[in-house]
């Protein structure tokens, strides 16, 4: 064999030797496993649906793989919330999946939406809302399905979600009005035993306002909270108060 020959077969013998390597490399790769798990009973309804979309992944090169375009399948489902989306080398992608909780009804013109704790919008105009909270006093700039509701008083809204999560949600409140203007963020809970509590300056520490308010109205007899409401202030000292108040005052 002359030396031309060598050279030629020695060049076969490489680029074989690189297509074995390339097609082991993309093989150990090849995404083979993808999988949501479900937290929840709801997702359950979906998960056949689901699944589908995530095996058209499959075979996929995981290193190559975007992560947040497998999140956008979950896009067309509101109340599912995607809670991990992991590669899993070599072969395999994990995918966590919660139910987002209804919690708030919002009246906006001539209809209403449906938005989770933290005031993610899950659906609009619903059959059933009846044990949800409702809002009011919001001046709201959007409201969209499967998107944030967007207010103009966002950093009010925020601490009110907050606060909502220390009254217990929908478990003791039926309603909350928000009273925003100049120098003022009063929130008035209305709790389903019937008292109101009146977190004044809501945006000057109100879970901690909260937080007391809900101390005083767990301490409360059934009598008192038949007669009378909660107003929630700061002292010019800066202690917080939770003081009881006539329905009529």
């Amino acid at each position: 064999m002359n030396s031309k020959s060598k050279v030629f077969l020695n060049l076969i013998i490489s680029l074989i030797f690189l297509a074995v390597l390339v097609f082991g490399f993309f093989s150990v790769f090849s995404l083979k496993t993808v999988n949501a798990e479900f937290s929840v009973a709801y997702g359950e309804e979906y998960s056949k649906e689901i699944q589908e979309k995530l095996n058209a992944y499959k075979n996929k090169n995981l290193l190559f793989l975007k992560t947040e375009e497998v999140g956008a399948i979950f896009a067309d489902y509101p109340y599912l919330e995607v809670t991990e989306l992991k590669k899993v080398y070599p072969s395999s992608l994990r995918v966590g999946v919660k139910e987002r909780q209804e919690i708030y009804k919002l009246a906006v013109g001539e209809n209403y939406y449906v938005l989770d704790e933290n005031g993610f919008v899950l659906a609009e105009n619903a059959s059933y809302v009846d044990k949800l909270i409702a809002l009011s006093g919001v001046n709201v700039l959007s409201a969209e399905v499967g998107k944030n509701l967007s207010v103009t008083e966002s950093a009010l809204m925020q601490v009110v979600y907050e606060m909502c999560a220390v009254g217990l949600y929908t478990n003791n409140i039926k309603g909350i009005e928000i009273q925003y203007g100049l120098e003022m963020s009063n929130v008035v809970f209305q709790m389903r035993t019937g008292v109101n509590i009146t977190v004044e300056k809501a945006l000057d520490d109100g879970l901690k306002k909260m937080e007391t308010a809900m101390q005083a109205y767990d301490n409360a007899d059934d009598y008192l909270k038949s007669t009378d409401d909660i107003l929630v202030y700061k002292t010019d000292e800066g202690e917080i108060k939770a003081i009881w108040t006539s329905h009529d005052a």
